[in-house]
């Protein structure tokens, strides 16, 4: 599901913006914690599904990259989650793909 990949880059790519630069690593790990977060949420990056399904949030991802042991980069996004910017992110999720 060539969007699906996609999206996983763009999200990606705004989270090193939010985080100000990824490692290598860091940028490895920001795939596997979103790849993770989406599946959790029965997200599947091969199959199409009719099912409605909900769309994971920022704090579903944080969690999920906490659990990577991804403690730098954990502390770089704390401000999105539980600090001055975390209102930015705590809205209804929206549909990307579509």
């Amino acid at each position: 599901m060539e969007v699906f990949s996609e999206h996983v880059q763009d999200l990606t790519e705004i989270i090193s913006l939010m985080a100000e630069g990824l490692s290598a690593e860091e940028k490895a790990s920001v795939d596997k914690a979103i790849l993770q977060t989406y599946k959790e949420h029965g997200f599947n990056k091969t199959k199409k599904t009719k099912k409605k399904l909900s769309y994971p949030r920022f704090k579903d991802f944080y969690i999920t990259l906490k659990s990577l042991k991804q403690k730098k980069l954990c502390a770089r996004l704390e401000k999105f989650y539980s600090g001055s910017l975390a209102q930015f992110l705590i809205q209804k999720p929206i549909s990307i793909l579509k």
